[in-house]
């Protein structure tokens, strides 16, 4: 079953706006990774998603190369990162993924947007 949300109506407009990025916070097991499956089941964006919890992530997200961060996004226009506050330098490693949102917004005339998930207590 399909649980209904306010926000849900919500991140499915900001994702047919600017390019941004969308930070999901909140207590753990409030529904904000439930949230980030119905959004994605409802939108047509190209998406890949990755977890913090992963020790690859950490790794490929824990430091700031704009060469691997474009191989990674590729041709997709989401980038829904998990449990990212587990990623160490995740701040600069986001600030850096504006740089590829307007990269890849020039060269294709898209509008790729970041999400990221964190709960509040970690």
């Amino acid at each position: 079953m399909e649980i209904e949300r306010r926000l849900l109506s919500f991140l499915l407009k900001e994702l047919r706006s600017d390019p941004k990025t969308v930070i999901l916070y909140g207590p753990r097991q409030a529904g904000k990774t439930t949230l980030i499956q119905q959004a994605l089941a409802k939108t047509d964006l190209p998406f890949i998603q990755l977890n913090g919890d992963d020790l690859r992530t950490q790794e490929l997200l824990g430091r700031a190369d704009l060469n691997q961060l474009k191989t990674v996004v590729g041709a997709n226009r989401l980038l829904v990162i998990d449990e990212a506050q587990r990623i160490e330098n995740i701040g600069l490693t986001l600030n850096l993924s504006s740089i590829i949102t307007r990269y890849i917004s020039s060269r294709r005339g898209q509008r790729p947007s970041i999400w990221q998930t964190r709960s509040t207590n970690h």
